[in-house]
């Protein structure tokens, strides 16, 4: 588990709980939404605290689904973008650590350590 110590700690694990707690959230809210969308078909709802009209009413009343649709989309894709980026900066932060740390063991080992081990093994390792 010391990789969550190098990738941010429990600050990492922290941001990452919540950012994938929200990309999942923003999922179901898709489909509630697209749920509801469909059940409109001949009566209004109210979602939102705003009421929208039934689908029968033509474009307009599309319009106003698309747009709420649209929304969260937006934020779903914001949200993923940023999860991604978040566990991509933690994995290079906890790598660029790693290398580190094997670098400065492999150069302060031992003499015997080299005169031992095969040197394609050393490199294999980086």
């Amino acid at each position: 588990f010391k990789w969550f110590k190098y990738a941010g700690g429990i600050y990492f694990v922290t941001i990452a709980v919540v950012t994938l707690g929200l990309d999942r959230f923003f999922y179901v809210a898709t489909e509630w939404w697209v749920a509801s969308w469909t059940s409109a078909e001949t009566k209004s709802i109210t979602r939102f605290g705003r009421e929208y009209p039934p689908q029968s009413e033509g474009r307009e009343a599309q319009y106003e689904y698309l747009v709420t649709y649209g929304i969260i989309l937006v934020a779903s894709f914001l949200g993923t973008i940023f999860r991604a980026q978040w566990l991509i900066q933690a994995g290079g932060r906890c790598s660029s650590k790693l290398f580190t740390l094997m670098t400065e063991r492999v150069i302060r080992a031992p003499m015997w350590y080299f005169e031992t081990t095969p040197l394609g093994r050393i490199l294999n390792r980086f």
